[in-house]
C-alpha cells in the first residue's frame, strides 16, 4: 500500500532522503562517540555507579563542556 501511494505521487524521493538523513545521523553519532578527548569522560561516567565516596552530578559534568 505504501509503495503504491509513493509510486503514484511525486513523493518517491522521500525514501532516499530518509535513508540519507539516517546515515548522516548514524555516522555523526559514531564520530561524536570516538572524538578526541571523549575516552576520559566515558571512563569517569563508567565509574559513577561504583564511586560512593565522591558522587558526581551528571548535569554538572555536561554543563562544564
Amino acid at each position: 500500500m505504501k509503495s503504491e501511494w509513493l509510486g503514484s505521487s511525486d513523493l518517491a524521493f522521500l525514501g532516499e532522503i530518509s535513508i540519507v538523513i539516517f546515515v548522516a545521523v548514524f555516522v555523526g553519532s559514531i564520530v561524536w562517540m570516538f572524538r578526541p578527548g571523549s575516552r576520559e569522560r566515558y571512563q569517569q561516567r563508567s565509574q559513577m555507579p561504583l564511586d560512593d565516596h565522591l558522587p558526581v552530578n551528571p548535569r554538572s559534568a555536561s554543563e562544564r563542556a
